[in-house]
C-alpha cells in the first residue's frame, strides 16, 4: 500500500479510504471479549478533530482499555526526540480538507533494519456508548496516540496481540535502537552510583527510559500502598540532580516518571507532588526541574526509593544513524551528544537443520555447531565498552 496513491485516488474518487488489509471488523481487534465494537472516524467523534493540538506532548497519551502500557510508554518517550517522532509520525497526516485529508495515515516502524511504511484508515474502535475503546489522548479532539496505536496493531495483525509486551520492544520498533535491561532492586545494595551512572549517560545521549514492578500474582494491575501499580509499565521522563536539602550535603538524585493511565494513581512517598521535599525547595530550583502539581500521571521519586520499589529498568539506546539525523539539523540536539560516539553492527543468523541447529548445551556434540560470532574489544581503551542484544524475528506473529 502506497501512501500517497491512495490518498490522491480517494480524492479523484471523492471517498475516505476504507483499508481491505485491516478491515473494521472483530478480526482486528482479535479479542473476543469485546463484543459490539463500533468503528467510527474522528470526525464522527468530534466535528472538531485533529491530528496535533499545540504539537505532541509526554502528556497526550492516555491509556484505554488494552493491556498496551508498554506501548503508550514507548510512544510517550518518543515524544521527547521531534527528529525522531516526524520519522515514525510523518508530518503529512492531517485532519484538515485543505492538507488533503482522506480518511487515510501512515506510520514507520523499524523491522529488522529497515524502517516499514504502514497505512491505514481512521476508523477507530469504540464502545456502544461512542467514546473511544483503546488509546486516546487527553485533548479529546486529538487522534495522534489512537491511530499510532491503531497502526502497530495492523503492524502486527490485531489489537489483541498488542495486549501484553515489554516496553524494550516498542521502544525498538519506534526508534531502531539497541535495548537492555537492569534489575534495580537487585542493584540496591551498594550499586546506586553504577544505576545513576547509567540513567544520567543515558540520559545525556538521548535514550528511552522505561521502568515497572514485577506483576501481582492475580495478573491485575494491584496498587502498592506507595501508590505504584504492579505489573505496569511507566516511563522516565526525566534524570536530574538538585542540591542537598541541609547545606553541604550530598546532591538529590531525582527521577520524573509518568504513567500512561494519564490520571488517577501516583507515588505518594518522597518527592511526591504534594510532599514537603518540595516545599522546602526555593522556587528557583522548582521551575529549574519543571516541577507541575497536577493530576496527569506523571511524579518525581529519588533514585534510593526508585531502587528500593522498581523491578526492572529498560534501555533503548538509539543508533548511530539516528544520532546523525539529529546533527543534519533535523530536530533538536544538546551539546552533550557529542560527547558520545558508538557504532552499530547487525548480523542476521538463523538456525537450518542440520546444518546450523545444534540445540543446547546439553547436546555436547551438536551444540558448537550453532551460529557464533567473535568479538575483539581493544585493551587499554577507556571508557569502551559493548552491548550485546540479540532478537528473535517474528516474535508475534
Amino acid at each position: 500500500q502506497h501512501f500517497y496513491t491512495l490518498r490522491q485516488q480517494c480524492l479523484s474518487e471523492g471517498r475516505l479510504f476504507e483499508d481491505p488489509d485491516f478491515p473494521a471488523t472483530d478480526a482486528s481487534i482479535g479479542m473476543p471479549k469485546f463484543a459490539n465494537v463500533r468503528w467510527k472516524r474522528p470526525k464522527e467523534l468530534t466535528p472538531t478533530a485533529r491530528f496535533f493540538i499545540d504539537g505532541a506532548s509526554r502528556l497526550d497519551i492516555c491509556q484505554g482499555a488494552l493491556n498496551d502500557c508498554w506501548l503508550l510508554t514507548a510512544a510517550t518517550n518518543l515524544t521527547s526526540h521531534p527528529w525522531l517522532f516526524r520519522r515514525v509520525l510523518p508530518s503529512d497526516n492531517s485532519f484538515q480538507e485543505e492538507q488533503q485529508y482522506a480518511g487515510v495515515f501512515h506510520f514507520r516502524f523499524w523491522e529488522f533494519g529497515q524502517w516499514v511504511e504502514v497505512v491505514i484508515d481512521d476508523r477507530l474502535p469504540t464502545d456502544a456508548t461512542g467514546k473511544l475503546l483503546f488509546g486516546r489522548s487527553a485533548n479529546g479532539d486529538e487522534y495522534w496516540s489512537a491511530l499510532l496505536e491503531k497502526a502497530y496493531a495492523k503492524f502486527y495483525g490485531s489489537y489483541g496481540a498488542l495486549d501484553g509486551g515489554t516496553a524494550r520492544e516498542a521502544m525498538q520498533d519506534l526508534t531502531g535502537g539497541l535495548t537492555e535491561f537492569y534489575q534495580p532492586k537487585k542493584m540496591a545494595d551498594g550499586q546506586e552510583d553504577q544505576l545513576w551512572d547509567i540513567l544520567r549517560s543515558g540520559s545525556e545521549m538521548g535514550s528511552l527510559f522505561a521502568c515497572n514492578l514485577k506483576s501481582d500474582p492475580t495478573g491485575e494491575n494491584v496498587a502498592t500502598k506507595e501508590g505504584l501499580l504492579r505489573g505496569h509499565s511507566y516511563s522516565i521522563t526525566k534524570v536530574c540532580s538538585i542540591p542537598g536539602l541541609v547545606s553541604g550535603s550530598d546532591d538529590i538524585r531525582l527521577l520524573r516518571i509518568r504513567n500512561p493511565w494519564g490520571t488517577g494513581i501516583e507515588w505518594n512517598g518522597r518527592w511526591s507532588d504534594k510532599s514537603r521535599e518540595w516545599k522546602s525547595l526555593n522556587q528557583a530550583e522548582r521551575k529549574r526541574v519543571g516541577l507541575t502539581v497536577e493530576n496527569d500521571g506523571e511524579f518525581w521519586i529519588e533514585l534510593v526509593d526508585f531502587m528500593k520499589h522498581f523491578d526492572r529498568l529498560e534501555v533503548c539506546h538509539l543508533s548511530p544513524e539516528l544520532h546523525s539525523i539529529e546533527e543534519d539539523g533535523a530536530g533538536d540536539r544538546t551539546s552533550s551528544t557529542r560527547r558520545y560516539r558508538w557504532e552499530l553492527s547487525a548480523l542476521d543468523g538463523q538456525w537450518i537443520r542440520d546444518t546450523t541447529a545444534g540445540g543446547n548445551i546439553s547436546f555436547l556434540d551438536t551444540f558448537p555447531l550453532n551460529p557464533q560470532y567473535t568479538i575483539h574489544v581493544q585493551d587499554g581503551t577507556t571508557g569502551s565498552g559493548v552491548v550485546i542484544a540479540l532478537m528473535q524475528k517474528y516474535r508475534r506473529a
